[in-house]
């Protein structure tokens, strides 16, 4: 697992502060980001191991940045009502960050030997333009890139757009090679049963969702459409899509790796059904060797 990216003054934490301040006020600043956000990070700066640099400070065992939100968004919001941009508010984030998740080393030792974050990456073969970024939806050009509108794409990054068949397509596929893909979505519904471990979109007639996931929607690129834009489908959560499992009957889900701990039935893993995945996808990504056939 990898942690925060080095230089902090260039992390994805200073480009929302930035964005925010920038737009003068009218932008979201919140935790989060997306997938973008952070193999470009990783890409200019590097990573570093767990094992070298927690972000966990005062005998801190898990994350809780609820505090480093509050303070970060009220010094924002201050600086953001002046006449003039102070440029005080570059090195003021970036000692809160040190404050709250501790300084990260410049150089560091794992298993033997030496690195900067940069050539950590390097050995690791890391490289951020590896990884390619589709979405679905028909308010844009299929086949054509577009910037999605989402609060958290402060940075505007651009997407490839397919057909919703082909979105399904390309995780299969990548799953098929090998690959996991990095999931963008909504988990507001109330069938997102993160105790159960299950994520499914139940028919109108299944009332016993929980303990039998019985029939379900079908989902087709339209009805996904009209969700987006009434915003029954929003950008909540980013998990780690990592296989796929067939049940007694022979239903296809997916395995999702979530991060809020080892909690539920599958402690931290939930199997998402197709209709779910379909509907509720904000955005994946996936290495770009991953989209490529089999036979190719």
């Amino acid at each position: 697992m990898f942690s925060h990216m080095v230089p902090r003054v260039l992390s994805v934490f200073y480009r929302a502060a930035q964005n925010y301040l920038l737009r003068q006020g009218k932008a979201q600043f919140s935790q989060g980001a997306l997938t973008h956000d952070y193999l470009r990070a990783a890409g200019r700066h590097g990573l570093v191991p767990e094992a070298a640099y927690s972000g966990l400070v005062d005998g801190a065992v898990r994350h809780d940045h609820s505090e480093l939100e509050a303070v970060a968004s009220s010094l924002l919001a201050t600086f953001a009502k002046q006449p003039k941009l102070s440029k005080k508010w570059r090195p003021l984030m970036e000692n809160l960050l040190d404050v709250y998740l501790g300084c990260p080393p410049a150089e560091f030792s794992y298993n033997g030997k030496d690195y900067t974050p940069r050539s950590f990456a390097d050995e690791l073969g890391f490289q951020a333009d590896d990884y390619v970024h589709f979405t679905s939806f028909s308010h844009h050009p299929s086949g054509k890139p577009f910037v999605l509108e989402i609060p958290d794409n402060f940075s505007s990054g651009s997407f490839m757009n397919v057909p919703l068949d082909d979105l399904v397509a390309i995780i299969d596929r990548a799953i098929d090679q090998g690959f996991t893909v990095a999931w963008d979505g909504d988990v507001s519904e109330r069938s997102f049963l993160r105790n159960e471990g299950i994520a499914v979109m139940p028919s109108a007639s299944n009332r016993d969702f929980s303990k039998n996931p019985g029939p379900e929607e079908v989902v087709n690129q339209e009805r996904r459409q009209e969700a987006f834009e009434s915003l029954a489908t929003a950008d909540d959560h980013l998990m780690h899509l990592v296989g796929r499992a067939f049940d007694q009957h022979g239903t296809k889900y997916y395995i999702i790796k979530n991060s809020w701990g080892e909690i539920g039935r599958h402690r931290g893993f939930l199997y998402m059904s197709e209709p779910y995945l379909r509907a509720k996808t904000i955005a994946i990504t996936v290495h770009r060797d991953g989209v490529k056939r089999i036979d190719e």
